[in-house]
């Protein structure tokens, strides 16, 4: 398996996620959601799901920069999370 990882910021992002008819989103932290609902222009939700592979999907990561142990962040901005669009190839 070989993943190739291209960090994205929220425009480009919105411009990936444009002709995608369905999102699920795998993302627990509310605030994150949120952030990526206003950018993308859809009402995500959080879930406690479990992601599994299907060949074809377009996976984005979000990550936040400055995780804070213990406290829990509810404001952010572009900059407090880095996005990663994955594309995963088994060989």
């Amino acid at each position: 398996m070989t993943a190739k990882f291209r960090r994205l910021t929220l425009s480009q992002l919105r411009e990936v996620l444009q002709s995608v008819d369905e999102i699920i989103s795998y993302i627990r932290h509310a605030a994150t959601v949120e952030l990526i609902s206003r950018a993308v222009g859809r009402q995500l939700q959080p879930s406690n799901g479990v992601y599994n592979y299907v060949d074809g999907d377009i996976i984005i990561v979000a990550v936040l920069t400055t995780p804070s142990r213990g406290q829990e962040v509810t404001q952010l901005t572009e900059e407090d999370i880095a996005i990663y669009e994955v594309t995963v190839r088994f060989e």
